[in-house]
């Protein structure tokens, strides 16, 4: 018996070329290895940690950003700073087009504006608001849905297509995703499973719009931003409600309840035992610090706190604690903690927040990519307009904010620091503020320095006066 090559390929899957110096080289086109992605059923088993297996994934990383305060915060942080920026379209452009080009190019680029900023039944904003799910997933979904511009459902009526919306497809509506027929890695439809009727929907990949946050091996679910955070989670968790039982408990003790050996068989037939043995359940689970602290018991039973002892009873404040610049170092976010505890400007390290604004950088041009490789190249083939003109959707430079000095120049500002030129205002507040920023001009300037002037003189004792009329006399 021969053994099998597994390397040999069937003739029809290769095809021969010719090198510079005429030898026959033959290659296969087709793919042969996988990404070693494991996907079953269509879900996907990656996940090592138990809480995070099924459908508790989407339930933990919710309550981790909803109750836990230094995910909280760094989520609606980057979430406030990737909203402030302002979304345009780019317009395909290249020197070698001539002007007819040219002016095709920004016709191109007008349509998307009117479609993506004007014409949709809800802000462009929200598609970007649920679009920043996606590092708090891993992933997230949209459908476009498409609309004819006949002058009633839409502000246009030149008969072109355009977008009713861009509908957001929860996260924990998605039951499985399904692969091609002879391939694990590229997707065929997403099974969504309907939270009413909980009827299941097959949606065609090609209709959506998949952002994925850091997708390892072409994962679908991508990589949540909060993983690092999770066990920490948990355990200040379980350290809290620990604490929170022994507060309200009101003892750092062990209750025991002792009695005859009768009482205590499960499989008595005695009536009143039975009812005994329900008081005691019901007593040792739910005595509480207040009404119910003190305990009444019959008389041959004996009802007693034994104390754990100081030494056995761990802090669960420093576990707390600990916990929480474990999810802090994680998500590179400990100047919380450093701000909240020295109380100090300094405690922001501008390090730390340039990795930050790069992190939402790289969020905004997740939602760029998809958008100007999938979304407005299917609108310009749906109105068969010329593909290679393509415009791209592009967003406002995010600077990288020094919030160290910024928050310096705050505090000198409200002490009442007075810039020394209306172009040294404007700098400071765009730097602050973004585009947006209001301008200080010259006469506002100068108001200010007067008003600071009448408020030092009102103040003086009569020493400035004195000086100033020096000055006038030299």
């Amino acid at each position: 018996m021969t053994k099998k090559n597994r390397t040999n390929h069937k003739d029809e899957e290769l095809i021969s070329v010719y090198d510079k110096a005429g030898q026959v080289r033959k290659y296969t086109e087709k793919e042969l290895g996988v990404t070693g992605l494991a996907i079953v059923l269509g879900k996907v088993r990656e996940d090592t940690i138990k809480q995070l297996q099924g459908t508790n994934k989407i339930k933990i990383l919710e309550e981790m950003v909803k109750y836990d305060p230094i995910i909280g915060a760094f989520n609606n942080m980057y979430k406030s700073m990737a909203t402030s920026v302002k979304p345009k379209i780019k317009p395909k452009n290249s020197d070698d087009f001539d002007d007819k080009t040219k002016e095709k190019a920004e016709a191109q680029t007008k349509f998307i504006q009117s479609v993506l900023f004007e014409d949709l039944n809800h802000p462009f904003q929200d598609s970007l608001v649920n679009a920043l799910t996606t590092p708090q997933y891993g992933f997230s979904l949209q459908e476009p849905v498409f609309k004819i511009r006949d002058g009633k459902s839409s502000k246009f009526n030149d008969g072109l297509i355009g977008l009713k919306k861009l509908a957001p497809r929860y996260q924990g509506s998605v039951y499985r995703w399904l692969p091609m027929f002879c391939s694990n890695d590229e997707l065929n439809a997403v099974q969504q499973r309907h939270p009413v009727t909980f009827e299941y929907i097959d949606i065609p990949y090609e209709r959506l719009l998949h952002f994925t946050h850091r997708s390892l091996n072409n994962s679908p679910e991508g990589t949540s931003l909060y993983l690092n955070c999770v066990n920490s989670y948990l355990n200040k968790k379980f350290a809290t409600d620990l604490e929170l039982i022994r507060l309200e408990r009101g003892f750092d003790g062990l209750l025991t309840i002792t009695g005859p050996a009768p009482i205590f068989d499960e499989n008595t037939k005695n009536p009143n035992y039975k009812a005994l043995q329900i008081w005691i359940k019901d007593t040792l689970q739910n005595v509480r610090n207040g009404t119910n602290v003190g305990i009444a018991h019959p008389e041959f039973l004996k009802v007693e706190i034994k104390s754990a002892g100081e030494g056995n009873m761990p802090d669960a404040d420093k576990i707390i604690d600990r916990e929480s610049r474990n999810i802090a170092t994680a998500l590179l976010s400990d100047f919380f903690l450093v701000q909240q505890k020295s109380g100090n400007s300094a405690g922001f390290t501008s390090s730390k927040i340039k990795v930050f604004t790069n992190l939402v950088k790289e969020m905004l041009n997740e939602y760029c990519k998809v958008i100007n490789s999938k979304l407005i190249p299917d609108l310009i083939k749906r109105n068969m307009m010329d593909i290679t003109l393509c415009p791209e959707l592009s967003y406002t430079e995010i600077a990288d904010l020094d919030l160290t000095n910024l928050m310096l120049f705050a505090q000198s500002f409200s002490k009442g620091y007075i810039p020394y030129s209306k172009d040294l205002a404007n700098v400071t507040m765009d730097r602050i503020f973004g585009d947006d920023a209001p301008h200080f001009t010259d006469e506002e300037i100068k108001e200010m320095k007067i008003d600071k002037e009448i408020q030092t003189v009102s103040s003086d004792d009569g020493t400035l006066a004195k000086e100033a009329e020096e000055a006038a006399k030299k």
